[in-house]
């Protein structure tokens, strides 16, 4: 009786603290748009509204989220067709925009090389944008730009009509400031060219032997212990495993219907009508034909023979008469309607030179709309009763992913789908079934089953393989010396066939007439492409390592090397290098400053 007396003395109390408790749960506890502990202990919440941060600049997730779309915007305004896999990528370019305009900013700032008004001037009297040269104003009778008038309106503003064409320079002339600044720390040497010039212009008459692994056996070899613990211990990090995750998965595929290809049969056969009725095929296949590869040439298909196209649409194609059009006929890609324009006989074999209209058979909307009913109740149920007994008393069949990484996007059964890896890293709670995600072609609802924490393998779970792995290093060792023991038996007037005669392993090549980058056999050699550069007539290299092999290779006889004709080539090629050089120098560059650089990445939580 006394503690029941207490109880009702302190309700207030107890109402009180009820209540307290209760907001306590909603803002740590999840019920606010899913809040946690962890998230609140860990600085997780915070960042749900951020896309990421690079050094001290943050981006904001609506910022990011903008920014992505308006580049889909302008995608969807040139024609391109949207989807799950393309925002994906808009999504991963709009935050490297991002992060190496941060960086390339904090260094402009560092080195001062921002922009003066005289030096946007000079830069707008010199070298005017494109956009000015294809503006009307500056344009003369003929469409041409008129640099004349263009520079009386530079000289004489009438305003501040010039104010955001400086705006924009001047925020984009920094970064071309530093572009070139960047780009001039590269030279060509002298070498490098002649080097360009030899492979691509000068004949060769030469020989390769090459020394397979295979001709070393992997049982001449033994590993001890000791050597596997310490190439372990030596090579850890190779054997780091990130944190993994793995869900079970629900899907509702998205498939036309009976109804849908009906109605996409209907809108072909009103299409034929208006051909028949007098419209050109051409102008009406490029109007409304969904064959992308040939709808701006008004479903031209050229000449082709009938086993380049599906069965069904060859059998009508080469059973009708030159100028007929037939149809409509249905193949695995939908409907079309064929017109033939001529035939011919070539070796032998009937072509048909024909146009097509190709219309899809996509699911329409009804249709999409009951499989997400279907898949919002099947959810609905997971989470009343749970997955497994959901899926089960409906028939469903529950699948498995492999182990997922935070970048994993392709799931086998559901292609591109990095939903799934965003929501397997977005909760912490084994057994969390998702929200119904919608792939490129099917309504999926997922659920947490296993998280694996990053760990090192255990060197008893890879001691074989690096056993094999010890072995195949002592294998090459003895292949090089094997190689190293053919080299110094040579003699100078020596030829590698003779070699090559005394073990029917080695193989030999010879190729004459070729310069070295165009022999396609060593496409693939820059280690042997190099050497021949080096070596005159009548010498061998010494054994160069190409993949698992080693090869020997020697120059019989070679080209004269033309001055003349290099001092014709030398400047296209040292500009072709210096292309390539600058652009692996930028990369380069860009990548040491990601390297040094505080970059916090979450953009992937939100595409």
């Amino acid at each position: 009786m006394g503690v029941m007396q207490k109880l009702r003395d302190n309700t207030h109390i107890i109402l009180w603290a009820t209540l307290i408790l209760f907001v306590l749960g909603m803002t740590i506890g999840g019920l606010i748009r899913g809040a946690n502990l962890v998230e609140v202990f860990t600085g997780e919440r915070k960042n749900r509204n951020l896309a990421g941060s690079v050094n001290d600049q943050k981006l904001k997730a609506q910022q990011f989220m903008n920014m992505v779309q308006n580049q889909i915007s302008q995608m969807r305004e040139n024609g391109q067709t949207i989807n799950n896999r393309m925002y994906s990528a808009v999504s991963d370019r709009v935050w490297n925009q991002y992060v190496n305009e941060v960086l390339l900013g904090e260094v402009i700032e560092k080195y001062n090389l921002e922009t003066s008004g005289e030096e946007i001037y000079n830069y707008l009297r010199t070298s005017p944008p494109q956009f000015l040269r294809n503006a009307p104003a500056f344009q003369n009778e003929e469409g041409q730009f008129d640099y004349q008038k263009y520079l009386q309106r530079l000289n004489n503003p009438q305003g501040n009509e010039w104010y955001p064409v400086e705006q924009q320079i001047k925020s984009t002339l920094p970064y071309q400031k530093l572009n070139n600044l960047v780009q001039n720390l590269v030279d060509v040497p002298e070498w490098e060219i002649k080097e360009k010039f030899i492979k691509e212009n000068i004949t060769m008459d030469f020989e390769t032997l090459t020394l397979p692994y295979s001709l070393v056996s992997s049982d001449s070899f033994e590993v001890t212990d000791h050597e596997i613990s310490k190439y372990y211990k030596e090579n850890k990090e190779k054997y780091h495993v990130p944190e993994k995750r793995e869900l079970k998965y629900v899907s509702f595929s998205i498939t036309p219907s009976p109804a849908d290809t009906q109605l996409t049969k209907e809108d072909i056969l009103d299409l034929k009508e208006r051909i028949e009725s007098g419209e050109e095929f051409k102008t009406v296949a490029t109007e409304y034909s969904e064959d992308t590869g040939t709808k701006d040439k008004g479903g031209d298909l050229g000449w082709f023979t009938k086993n380049q196209m599906a069965p069904k649409f060859a059998e009508a194609a080469f059973n009708a008469e030159e100028g007929e059009f037939v149809g409509p006929v249905l193949t695995r890609y939908g409907y079309h309607l064929i017109k033939v324009e001529d035939t011919k006989t070539e070796d032998g074999q009937k072509k048909v030179k024909a146009r097509h209209i190709l219309l899809k058979i996509k699911t329409g909307p009804e249709t999409e709309n009951k499989v997400e009913s279907q898949a919002n109740l099947f959810a609905f149920d997971a989470n009343e009763m749970g997955f497994e007994t959901a899926a089960d008393s409906s028939g469903y069949e529950i699948q498995q992913t492999p182990p997922l990484t935070p970048d994993t996007r392709y799931i086998r059964g559901l292609g591109y789908f990095p939903e799934a890896s965003r929501f397997a890293f977005s909760t912490s709670s084994t057994g969390s079934i998702s929200d119904v995600f919608k792939s490129n072609d099917a309504y999926v609802i997922c659920k947490l089953t296993s998280i694996n924490d990053e760990h090192y393998t255990k060197l008893a779970e890879i001691k074989e393989q690096i056993r094999d792995q010890l072995v195949q290093e002592k294998r090459m060792d003895k292949l090089e010396q094997i190689a190293l023991d053919i080299y110094d038996k040579l003699s100078g007037a020596s030829s590698l066939k003779s070699a090559a005669e005394k073990n029917s392993a080695y193989q030999y090549k010879r190729y004459t007439g070729n310069t070295i980058s165009g022999t396609s056999a060593l496409n693939r050699e820059n280690s042997i492409k190099d050497v021949l550069v080096e070596l005159e007539a009548g010498q061998t290299s010494k054994p160069v390592q190409s993949n698992n092999n080693y090869v020997l290779a020697k120059v019989n006889e070679r080209e004269e090397f033309d001055k003349q004709a290099f001092q014709k080539k030398r400047s296209d090629l040292r500009s072709q290098l210096m292309t390539t050089k600058r652009n692996q120098f930028y990369s380069s560059w860009i990548a040491a400053l990601k390297e040094e650089a505080d970059i916090f990445d979450n953009h992937k939580r939100f595409y």
